[in-house]
Parts: structure tokens; C-alpha cells; sequence
């Protein structure tokens, strides 16, 4: 979809979008992983149709209009907390505006109080949290 979107209009231009992609792009692309080379490798171009074929058509449409929804989301929290003074009061927000670009706007702009929820909840979370981000449990899995 990305090489789509960055104009490769045929199966051969979508391979050769993916073949000059860095090992980090690729990885952010979901692209095949090779435990033996310890890589991510591009698709080849008899690889995107069959790859195609087996994808379901609207899942793209409905994670670009779930992506959609958040930036507004973020956008609308951002303009109706602009001119309210909230410094020294309680805040609660929905997880989504634990975001980086609407966090620092709520803490480091707004100010409001802020109250930590019990030490063993936070325990909890921060251990589950670097887990899944330090140490996966397997290879990432092809798109």
C-alpha cells in the first residue's frame, strides 16, 4: 500500500519501491523477516500478487479511516482545550490523548494536577510495557 501510495503504479515498481527500503523502513513495513539472516527482506515481484490476492480489500480503507478518526480526535481535544484554564485541576482523558504530540500539550502547556494511580498498577503496566517493547517474543510476522 505504501508503494501505492508513493505513485508505483505496477507489481515491478511496487518490488523495486520495497528493494531500496532500509531494514528499519522495512520492519515499519511489516516486510518478512528471515531468522536465519537476521533481516527483513523486500517482497519480490512474483510474491505481490499472491500476497494481494489474499488480502481483504477493505481492511486498508478501514485502518486509514481509524487513523483518520485519532488525528481528529487529537485535533478537537487540542482546539476545545485552548482558551480553558485547567492548571491545578484534575484532568482525565481517554488512553488515545496519551499521545506525543497531545501529552506534552495536557502536561506541559495546560498544567492540570495529576494523580498517579497506585504504585503496583504502575509496577504492573511499566514491566508489561518494556517487555513488549524490548524483548518481543517472536519474529514480526509478514503483512
Amino acid at each position: 500500500m505504501a508503494a501505492v501510495l508513493a505513485r508505483a503504479e505496477s507489481y515491478t515498481a511496487i518490488a523495486e519501491w520495497g528493494g531500496r527500503l532500509t531494514q528499519a523502513q522495512l520492519k515499519r513495513t511489516r516486510a518478512r523477516f528471515d531468522p536465519k539472516t537476521k533481516r527483513y527482506g523486500a517482497p519480490t515481484e512474483p510474491t505481490i500478487p499472491r500476497a494481494l490476492q489474499g488480502a481483504d480489500g477493505h481492511a486498508p480503507g478501514a485502518a486509514i479511516d481509524a487513523w483518520l478518526l485519532v488525528r481528529r480526535a487529537l485535533k478537537r481535544l487540542r482546539r476545545l482545550l485552548q482558551e480553558v484554564d485547567i492548571a491545578g485541576k484534575v484532568a482525565t482523558t481517554d488512553p488515545l490523548h496519551t499521545q506525543r504530540e497531545t501529552a506534552p500539550f495536557l502536561v506541559e502547556e495546560k498544567k492540570p494536577s495529576i494523580s498517579s494511580p497506585p504504585s503496583k498498577a504502575i509496577s504492573e503496566n511499566s514491566a508489561m510495557l518494556l517487555s513488549t517493547r524490548t524483548s518481543p517474543k517472536s519474529a514480526p510476522k509478514t503483512a
